[in-house]
């Protein structure tokens, strides 16, 4: 429930009626978006309220007992985290958000808070994510810390495992109790019990019990790569890790030495970094579409320290609760510290060979290729025929995979696929095995980071070298930069109007884009109308604006593309109107009176302008594709234009897809049944 408002009478625990305007969760709206229905339904999430004003919520029954404790658990919460909330990084701070605070937030508290954009994306490509999110890993650099602190006061196992699970409980109290920390405190505290009673047990075995619990708490987490990457890493360094460590290095021979000591940490080291990496890498390829060539070198390199930022942390953790002051002064060096980390991870993010983002891969690919390397770090036989042959299959799998995943069926000429970005737009052009992007922006400003790169590549176009911007309009572009690397733009397409509006303020956001398209390598090509682009086997036309032409309204400056493929039945057109409004639109009814297009963008997200009308029923469109927000939804005023056609608008039914085959028959489909999706945005 989201109250907009203070309720200063309220209490945790405390009974409430509140009126507000409800609605179930939504599905995904995009291809390549997670459900999170399936999970929020497992913890009890059935739906959303938003109550627009504190009096609609009545109280109805005072917080008893279990109130004391709720209030008592936020004090302690609000305590422990006080020395990581000093930096002012809240939604009004003047400054930006502190990247080392952020990081910090992710290491102790497990939130995703301003900052931690750039961080978690480096850290990703990186394939060191876990550093960033609470794991066992964490919890287990906790209980071993507190393990040598209680060991050297008594020599009792029962009564350091009571106090190391005191300290995991202690520390359950003060992070919200998510999926990832429930996990990764199962581990700990099975794994502590079981050392702690004396009692002989197989590590497996008990692993194999904690993933019961964990799918008895919440099914849906079998389905979750966090918690897959969770168990299937600690089994592969329970069960590979020594065999291959072996295999590297030798068996090592203990003299109870130094130096004896020394080089056996190293070789488990080196040799957990390795078998985590070489054994997630196919799993993380075939689910996120990434591969990091420098994740174990990265891993060898930063997580020791990260573990000392780590120890370090939670130890201002405890002393912010004993006194904030206290923790705030511990708190300075630590930030140090992690301002190091960062450092050192984004110049390795930086290097031209630290991620490569892939095509679409199948699951059972994965689970092929990690089966294969899971048998060749533990087999003796790994390089007999048998070996090779293995290996020689997965890779021809693996290019078959690549050849046949970023390109059309045969049968198809030419697709759309106009992507849910709320309030702008996102329009993907395919043809045979090759993709151009048509503008990539909307106001929410994180569209690229995520949402757009996740949709290519659930739909099976990996790499889009030519990026289209209609025209400098933010809703049009923000997202640029932003999928230039996982995409692999190499040529961005603008128009005059946009070259114009950079070169008017060297400040402006145009400029700042040019300026960040050139640092990345990236040809930037200024048309107008008669200039063509080639995708496949179709061909890009601009009709519009002429060169040297300036327009009073910016929108007018448009570039609108018409997108022609052949079939055996003639030429079916699409057609793509950024923005345009009254001008320029009648000054392509004037020029191009002829103009006809199958598949039709609704010019300017479909706002209502009676020349758009007249221009719709010019082109005469079956479909028109309607990019935009509720706020423009299911308008009256187009009731005439749309009469006789298919009128689809993302606000409604997610992502739109329209293709034609080589027959010249045109097919369209949507990611939400569009009277389902009506009925849930209506109020």
């Amino acid at each position: 429930m989201r109250v907009t408002g203070v309720v200063d009478t309220l209490s945790a625990g405390d009974r409430v009626r509140a009126r507000g305007f409800a609605r179930a969760l939504d599905p995904p709206t995009n291809p390549g978006e997670p459900d999170g229905r399936p999970s929020a339904r497992a913890q009890g999430i059935v739906g959303r309220l938003a109550v627009d004003n504190p009096a609609l919520i009545e109280r109805t029954g005072r917080a008893g007992v279990w109130g004391a404790l709720r209030r008592a658990v936020d004090a302690l919460r609000l305590r422990a985290g006080a020395w990581l909330r000093e930096t002012g990084d809240h939604p009004h701070a003047v400054d930006p958000p502190d990247p080392r605070n952020a990081l910090l937030r992710a290491f102790v508290l497990g939130e995703v808070g301003p900052g931690a954009s750039e961080v978690r994306d480096a850290f990703t490509r990186l394939g060191i994510n876990h550093i960033l999110a609470i794991s066992g890993a964490h919890l287990m650099i906790l209980a071993l810390a507190v393990g040598v602190l209680v060991r050297g006061a008594t020599d009792r196992p029962r009564v350091a495992g009571a106090v190391v699970l005191g300290v995991v409980l202690a520390y359950l109290l003060i992070i919200p109790a998510r999926a990832p920390v429930v996990r990764a405190a199962l581990m700990v505290a099975a794994l502590t019990l079981g050392s702690a009673t004396g009692r002989r047990h197989d590590p497996v075995t008990v692993l194999s019990w904690v993933l019961l619990a964990v799918l008895a708490w919440d099914p849906t987490q079998l389905f979750d790569l966090g918690c897959q990457l969770s168990f299937g890493v600690v089994l592969a360094l329970l069960v590979v890790q020594p065999r291959m460590t072996e295999r590297l290095f030798g068996a090592t021979i203990e003299d109870g030495g130094a130096r004896s000591w020394g080089w056996r940490r190293l070789k488990e080291s080196v040799g957990s970094a390795l078998c985590a990496w070489l054994v997630a890498s196919p799993w993380v390829g075939a689910r996120a579409g990434l591969f990091a060539p420098l994740g174990a070198v990265a891993s060898i390199l930063l997580v020791p320290l990260a573990t000392v930022v780590l120890a370090l942390a939670y130890l201002a953790t405890a002393a912010s609760v004993l006194s904030p002051a206290l923790g705030g002064a511990l708190g300075a060096p630590v930030r140090r510290l992690a301002g190091g980390l960062i450092d050192a991870a984004l110049m390795l993010d930086a290097l031209p060979a630290s991620a490569a983002f892939l095509p679409r891969l199948s699951m059972l690919w994965g689970a092929g290729a990690t089966a294969v390397v899971v048998w060749w770090l533990v087999s003796p036989g790994a390089l007999s025929r048998r070996g090779v042959w293995a290996i020689v299959v997965v890779t021809l799998w693996t290019l078959a995979l690549f050849w046949s995943g970023s390109r059309l069926p045969a049968g198809v000429a030419m697709r759309i696929d106009t992507l849910h970005v709320g309030d702008g737009a996102c329009h993907l052009i395919r043809s045979g095995d090759e993709a151009v992007l048509v503008d990539c922006g909307s106001l929410r400003l994180t569209v690229g980071e995520r949402l757009v790169p996740g949709a290519v590549r659930a739909l099976g176009a990996a790499r889009v070298r030519t990026l289209v911007i209609s025209h400098p309009n933010l809703d049009h572009y923000s997202g640029v930069l932003d999928v230039v690397r996982p995409l692999g733009v190499r040529r961005v397409v603008v128009g005059e109007a946009f070259e114009r509006s950079a070169a008017d303020d060297p400040l402006g956001a145009p400029a700042f884009l040019l300026r960040g398209l050139r640092t990345a390598g990236v040809e930037v090509r200024v048309v107008g109308a008669g200039d063509t682009l080639s995708v496949g086997t179709a061909r890009m036309e601009a009709l519009s604006p002429p060169r040297g032409r300036s327009w009073r309204a910016d929108n007018d400056a448009s570039l609108v593309w018409l997108v022609e493929a052949n079939t055996s039945a003639g030429p079916r057109r699409l057609l793509l109107t950024g923005d345009i409004q009254r001008e320029a639109i009648v000054t392509l009814m004037e020029d191009r009176p002829d103009l006809r297009a199958e598949v039709m963008e609704a010019p300017h997200h479909g706002s209502a302008e009676p020349s758009a009308f007249e221009f719709v029923r010019l082109v005469d469109p079956a479909l028109v594709i309607q990019s935009t927000g509720p706020r423009r939804l299911d308008d009256p005023r187009w009731a005439e234009a749309r009469a006789g056609r298919t009128w689809l608008a993302t606000a409604a039914v997610g992502w739109v897809s329209a293709e034609v085959d080589r027959s010249g028959g045109w097919t369209w489909r949507t990611m939400i049944e569009p009277r389902a999706s009506l009925e849930r945005l209506l109020p």
